[in-house]
């Protein structure tokens, strides 16, 4: 069984004064988070889904709420920490098989994500450069460390099996990870624990990321 994280709770720099980034529309009154829900939900009609939620969660509360299988964990400390916490507190609430984390303002095509073939923990990552994909890795296969302008780009999208969330668990107890981002306790998991990440290629035309309002036009096209 697959379950799905979408990473949702922050304050976007800059965009405050227009909400959360999961609530703008693209399209046909259709939003960045109904989008992402909806193509999880092709990737297996029975997937969980859950929205890590903090900025305007009562408004995220009223899309879930038309979906099945939409759950919502909500990070009240959103203002002082970061995307690890969410997992965090994941791990602490749910015990899953395999989790595939979403970053916030990701839109992918559903077959982007081989997550059914088998079962270990990877980053996916893409086949060429993209616009405001900052993140990489040096090479394909296995991975050893993710940071910024390397030339492999990463999608910001990760898919992690039972024994490396597990380790998140222990990670969250053992450390003050509120304040990583996701590469970062990606980086920690493989220096500290062996944590072993393949990489999986996926089509630059399946994916994009909305940083700002200049990006909903091409988001407009991409879906």
């Amino acid at each position: 069984m697959l379950d799905a994280l979408i990473i949702a709770p922050e304050i976007t720099k800059g965009m405050k004064s227009l909400g959360s980034k999961a609530l703008l529309n693209i399209k046909n009154s259709t939003s960045i988070l109904d989008y992402q829900i909806q193509e999880l939900k092709k990737l297996h009609k029975n997937i969980n889904i859950f929205i890590a939620t903090g900025f305007e969660s009562d408004k995220i509360k009223k899309i879930t709420a038309r979906y099945s299988n939409v759950n919502i964990i909500e990070n009240k400390n959103y203002e002082n920490s970061n995307q690890a916490e969410c997992l965090a507190i994941f791990s602490d609430l749910y015990d899953s098989e395999r989790l595939l984390i979403i970053s916030n303002g990701i839109l992918f095509k559903n077959q982007a994500f081989d997550c059914f073939s088998s079962n270990s923990s990877k980053i996916f990552v893409i086949d060429k450069q993209k616009n405001n994909f900052t993140i990489g890795c040096n090479s394909e296969g296995l991975l050893n460390y993710l940071f910024y302008d390397l030339p492999v780009p990463w999608t910001e999208c990760f898919l992690l099996n039972k024994q490396s969330l597990e380790t998140i668990r222990h990670i969250s107890k053992n450390y003050n990870i509120e304040h990583l981002y996701l590469f970062e306790i990606i980086n920690l998991m493989i220096e500290k624990y062996h944590v072993q990440f393949d990489t999986k290629k996926i089509l630059k035309k399946n994916i994009m990321k909305i940083n700002t309002l200049k990006d909903i036009p091409k988001a407009k096209l991409f879906i």
